[in-house]
């Protein structure tokens, strides 16, 4: 396991216990809880990239993160997501259809900010969620440097809660669009503008679970 992702779980041990601990003090105080710890675990599903000459595709597997929310004035959460998954990058020739052949690993690190929508503020709690920001490719492959790129995701899930509302767990079904590549022209003229827009985005599923603890 790369050191980077040995940190973010050391760091993500460390926020577990302390949101924890805050959490059992909030018991007795009986103060509403304002933030949500969520540490994830789940199974990536990758679409495949298509090349004129080749179609890469990085392996399914499983993925760790977490998210980190704060209840907002209007009900909802504004949630900070970090998730980590590591594969095996996979070619094939299209032209001879040559068998599949793994050029090596990529770490992806995916950093998203965006809003939680729940439709209930009881125990079960079904949410919808979207979510900005940036995905890093980082390969481990020789003479290939780190790439970052701007991604959208989006949830679906539900929170269900013990009868102190302060501990859950979370399912959820999340979707990631990563824009690997793109290009935009603009032209202008008398009768106004015009712009065309191409490039190769990758698309992953994500059916996750994971631990809620309110503080």
């Amino acid at each position: 396991m790369p050191v980077r992702c040995r940190a973010a779980l050391a760091l993500l041990a460390a926020l577990i216990l302390s949101s924890s601990a805050e959490a059992q003090r909030g018991y007795s105080s009986g103060s509403q809880p304002r933030f949500e710890l969520s540490p994830i675990v789940g199974y990536t599903l990758t679409s495949s990239l298509q090349f004129p000459t080749q179609r890469v595709d990085l392996s399914d597997g499983m993925n760790i993160g977490a998210t980190l929310g704060f209840r907002s004035f209007g009900g909802g959460l504004i949630e900070l997501t970090y998730n980590y998954l590591g594969s095996d990058i996979l070619g094939t020739n299209r032209a001879t259809g040559a068998a599949d052949t793994t050029y090596g690993t990529m770490n992806e690190h995916m950093i998203q900010i965006g809003g939680v929508n729940e439709f209930s503020n009881g125990k079960v709690r079904p949410f919808l969620s979207g979510g900005l920001g940036m995905t890093i490719f980082s390969p481990d492959v020789q003479g290939v440097s780190d790439l970052t790129r701007f991604a959208l995701s989006g949830a679906i899930g539900v929170k269900a809660f013990n009868a102190t509302e302060r501990i859950g767990l979370r399912l959820q079904s999340r979707f990631w669009f990563h824009f690997v590549s793109s290009s935009f022209g603009a032209v202008c003229g008398n009768y106004g503008c015009g712009g065309t827009y191409s490039g190769t985005a990758m698309f992953q599923w994500e059916p996750s679970a994971g631990l809620v603890v309110a503080f």
